[in-house]
């Protein structure tokens, strides 16, 4: 298996890691996991909670993006060398994104955010012109 398609994989599972922080802010509240209206209760969240909430929906949205970059480039026979540093760019830049929306860096977030778009953008650059 190509290493981006390894980067895929990693990004995927790395969209829970700021659901597990809700799920953890949730449970040391005076409150229960609400597991008949998790997004009712989800909506009320302030501070981190809702930091983290708001990082695992972004995470998603960014996935829907990434991934078919990602599935294009190969089926059009992308340089397999930058299309991997590419997806590691962006794995790692979704890893600082999430660590710097729980640390409320907003503007560090925002540049980060703009650096992943910029990447997932790079690699329509290296589908070869045929």
């Amino acid at each position: 298996m190509p290493e981006y398609f390894l980067y895929v994989l990693m990004n995927l599972l790395l969209i829970y890691v700021p659901r597990a922080v809700v799920i953890a802010y949730i449970l040391r509240s005076d409150e229960s996991y609400d597991n008949r209206h998790p997004r009712q209760q989800q909506a009320r969240l302030t501070g981190l909670g809702a930091r983290a909430q708001a990082a695992h929906e972004n995470s998603f949205e960014m996935f829907t993006v990434y991934a078919p970059s990602v599935i294009i480039a190969h089926l059009l026979q992308a340089d397999t060398y930058w299309l991997s540093i590419l997806s590691m760019l962006f794995f790692y830049g979704r890893l600082a994104y999430i660590l710097s929306y729980l640390a409320n860096w907003h503007i560090v977030r925002s540049i980060i955010w703009t650096i992943n778009i910029l990447t997932v953008v790079a690699m329509y650059f290296i589908i070869p012109l045929k």
